[in-house]
């Protein structure tokens, strides 16, 4: 079960907060990438767990952002 907050004036800027954990803490917690806005350190999913988290959800949306994300990689692993 996951709640989403987003902005009304950028509905594209969405946080969703997870009430169960499909995986375990200690898991994400290992692969965790932290990002940095302004004087605040910001833990973040990494992709791999991010892609296994959308195939749990198995929404529509989700699938394709998988896609999304393994075109992202590749384009990356071009570099």
């Amino acid at each position: 079960m996951v709640f989403s907050f987003f902005n009304p004036q950028k509905p594209f800027q969405v946080i969703d907060v997870f009430i169960e954990n499909p995986i375990p803490f200690n898991e994400i917690d290992k692969e965790k990438t932290i990002i940095t806005a302004g004087d605040i350190s910001i833990p973040i999913v990494s992709i791999n767990l991010l892609k296994k988290l959308k195939k749990i959800s198995g929404r529509a949306q989700d699938m394709a952002d998988i896609s999304a994300l393994n075109d992202l990689e590749e384009l990356n692993s071009n570099d």
